[in-house]
């Protein structure tokens, strides 16, 4: 099964996180587990492989303190470092492209939030999340930055701060405010999907 996975050209990987019971959380960190052990015994992918964690704060455990800690979360193995925190570490050198979505980025594992390169923060309501994205983008939420800690939860939808890591020059390597356009998208209907389900006749 891990092979059809990361075997499929042209395709994104999506991993839910969202009302999962542990027996499914189990599943996510297993096939998690053999993407990253076949990753690593035949080599870089390419021109590589996308996998994505939504509701990742579900799911993304790590080895420090309890689920409901700052940065931590229960070890899928209860000891040492989880699969997670090994895929953050070290996915970059195996062309293994990782993207966390998560609306509580104070309940990741601290190597997810440090190993991320690119992060885009939206709005946020909760002060332990702020205080996060804050450390990240390198600004002080107590003291010089408070206006900017501030912003957070007042933040438009479709507004959030961006901040890269791969760049080479010091003003490119600052956060900055981002206004996405919206997507303007009609639901997809049950006849739809269905449509999409049935094969073409041969």
């Amino acid at each position: 099964m891990v092979e059809k996975l990361v075997s499929a050209k042209n395709t994104v990987t999506v991993f839910e996180g969202a009302a999962l019971d542990s027996e499914m959380k189990l599943v996510i960190g297993v096939l998690a587990a053999g993407v990253y052990q076949y990753t690593t015994h035949n080599g870089q992918y390419d021109p590589g492989l996308l996998l994505v964690f939504e509701e990742s704060h579900q799911v993304l455990k790590g080895s420090g303190s309890d689920a409901g800690g700052v940065n931590g979360g229960s070890s899928v193995l209860n000891s040492g470092e989880t699969i997670y925190e090994q895929m953050w570490n070290e996915a970059a050198g195996w062309n293994l492209f990782l993207v966390s979505i998560s609306q509580m980025p104070s309940r990741l594992p601290p190597s997810v939030i440090s190993n991320s390169g690119l992060v885009y923060a939206y709005a946020l309501d909760d002060a332990t999340d702020r205080e996060v994205i804050m450390r990240k983008i390198a600004r002080d939420p107590w003291l010089d930055h408070r206006e900017i800690e501030r912003f957070f939860p007042r933040m438009p939808i479709g507004w959030c701060i961006a901040k890269s890591s791969r760049v080479q020059d010091f003003k490119g390597a600052d956060s900055s405010v981002v206004a996405t356009d919206p997507l303007i998208a009609e639901p997809v209907t049950n006849n739809e999907l269905r449509r999409e389900e049935t094969p073409a006749p041969v």
